[in-house]
């Protein structure tokens, strides 16, 4: 096997469940991909902007052995396309979830438990302020949590319950897919 290609291949892996399992009947996903892409737009492109700066700084790197040397600026295509993957797959489990459990829908403590996950991610953003990546990732997380809650009326169909809860399921794939990924980064 072409080493090249296995960033890709790991992504390709990671998206034919979901995309197959996109049809199913009950979860009938694919009816939402015309709001579903162009809402994955805006933050691919933070995330690309994100990555690129990054990458430039030196703080993330890819293995030139493992991807297909196709770039963007300075990420190869493979990363690029992970911003596109993750969160349709992301996205998928979420409504699955939702599709297949409507009983954990729109539990008060689910908001209570993200309004604090913002307090104390911000804080942590703070206490690691020294640490770029890391401080920046948990500042704009908790600023995109508060910014669900100081504009609900345009998030009224988000369910913090059904997020929290798919967040834990998408931890067990995400942190395999990533284990996987970390030799090529």
């Amino acid at each position: 096997m072409n080493n090249h290609h296995t960033y890709l291949i790991i992504l390709a892996a990671s998206l034919v469940g979901p995309l197959l399992l996109s049809f199913d009947k009950k979860v009938a996903f694919y009816k939402k991909w015309k709001y579903l892409f162009p809402a994955m737009v805006i933050p691919a492109l933070f995330y690309i902007a994100w990555d690129i700066y990054f990458t430039a700084k030196g703080i993330w790197s890819f293995n030139e052995n493992c991807i297909t040397g196709i770039k963007l600026s300075n990420l190869p295509v493979e990363e690029v396309l992970f911003f596109f993957v993750v969160p349709y797959c992301c996205i998928f489990i979420y409504e699955c979830l939702r599709s297949y459990f409507p009983g954990i829908k729109n539990k008060p403590q689910g908001n209570t438990v993200l309004k604090l996950l913002a307090v104390a991610l911000f804080i942590t953003s703070i206490i690691f302020f020294n640490k770029n990546y890391t401080s920046y990732t948990f500042f704009f997380l908790s600023v995109c949590i508060a910014i669900i809650y100081l504009f609900r009326k345009f998030f009224t169909s988000f369910d913090a319950s059904s997020f929290l809860i798919s967040y834990l399921v998408i931890l067990i794939p995400f942190l395999v897919v990533n284990g996987f990924l970390l030799p090529f980064r």
